[in-house]
């Protein structure tokens, strides 16, 4: 069972600033509509841009907090007011990685359309907000960013790339987009581990749809000989459910194996 990944915001921090601006987001999130109160204070302080990008203790900023708490209405108002789209938290993690995180798909979108935005901007293990997007399986936002440009092949520190991560971590619709997408099906990271190694095995996908359409976009079984031909498996090897599967994957490098055994 794919281990549950929690996106709820957490309200507790404490701003460099007054308390108002924050009571009005958390008002406008009970409400759901815009606050001319923002505006209104926005428009009349003499030190705007200073004002509305303070960060608090943990780097985070006022449309960091918008985008976490899925707040388009506030986030719109502090991009017209010129808030800063790329400030990053003491993670590394922009407004677009939070949303991006959290499925918050109206503020990606309002981050996009904004045009300041770096959407592939890396936190510091070298994550975009399109890895954190796939990371919780988030389709719609993962199209949204690849369809604005967001580059699939970026890799981060580890050498992995937004389909390693969401194969690791069972996200299998968002896989199947990336595969689809034109996502490198033949890159290996930095410990060697390759594309295919990743969807056979998953602690969290169920099935072998990805691993087969990797072979079908072009993954060259020969760079993967080496643990093919291992004849134990750990536990969560998917080949071990699909023994037909894994004598095909065995035949394209000349093996002829009935059955995959579990390593003991």
């Amino acid at each position: 069972m794919k281990r549950s990944k929690s996106t709820s915001p957490r309200n507790s921090f404490t701003m460099r600033r007054s308390s108002s601006t924050w009571s009005m987001i958390m008002s406008a999130k009970k409400k759901r509509k815009a606050s001319p109160v923002l505006t209104r204070q926005m428009s009349h302080s003499e030190n705007i841009l200073a004002d509305i990008n303070k960060l608090d203790s943990k780097g985070r900023s006022l449309l960091f907090l918008a985008a976490r708490c899925d707040q388009p209405e506030v986030a719109i108002q502090l991009l017209d007011a010129g808030c800063n789209a790329n400030l990053a938290n003491s993670e590394g993690n922009t407004p677009l990685h939070e949303a991006a995180e959290c499925g918050h798909l109206e503020v990606v979108q309002i981050l996009l359309q904004n045009g300041q935005c770096d959407i592939d901007a890396k936190n510091l293990l070298g994550q975009t907000p399109l890895m954190r997007a796939v990371y919780n399986d988030n389709q719609e936002i993962v199209k949204l960013l690849i369809k604005a440009g967001s580059d699939i092949q970026h890799v981060d520190q580890l050498g992995k790339s937004a389909l390693m991560v969401g194969l690791q971590e069972g996200a299998e619709k968002s896989c199947l987009y990336l595969v689809k997408a034109g996502s490198d099906v033949n890159l290996t990271d930095r410990e060697g581990q390759s594309v295919l190694f990743y969807a056979v095995h998953s602690s969290y996908l169920h099935t072998l749809e990805v691993a087969k359409k990797l072979i079908k976009a072009g993954c060259d079984i020969l760079k993967n000989a080496s643990w093919l031909m291992d004849s134990k498996h750990d536990e969560n090897c998917l080949l071990l459910d699909d023994p037909k599967f894994h004598s095909l994957l065995l035949s394209k490098i000349g093996i002829k194996e009935s059955s995959p055994r579990k390593m003991t």
